[in-house]
């Protein structure tokens, strides 16, 4: 049973996929949410954030399969 009570099935081979999350680091840590079918490999990609440093805060950049957003977070560390 997958997430709210529904398997999701491969396209490609029919099998239930499972949930799962990998992490990429470099130059921004990359977080990807997907799909991945244990039969064929196959996935199908729910959601992926970006976090990149900046200055003085964080850019987000989040990428849905319904759209995309972006959000900048400034540091509320006080200057000195």
């Amino acid at each position: 049973m997958g997430v709210w009570g529904y398997e999701v099935l491969c396209p490609r081979c029919r099998t239930s996929m499972e949930y799962m999350s990998e992490v990429e680091r470099g130059g921004e840590v990359v977080v990807s949410y997907f799909y991945r079918c244990p039969a064929c490999g196959f996935r199908v990609l729910d959601e992926r954030v970006a976090v990149k440093g900046l200055g003085d805060g964080l850019l987000l950049e989040v990428h849905r399969h319904t759209g995309r957003r972006l959000l900048v977070l400034k540091s509320l560390r006080a200057s000195s």
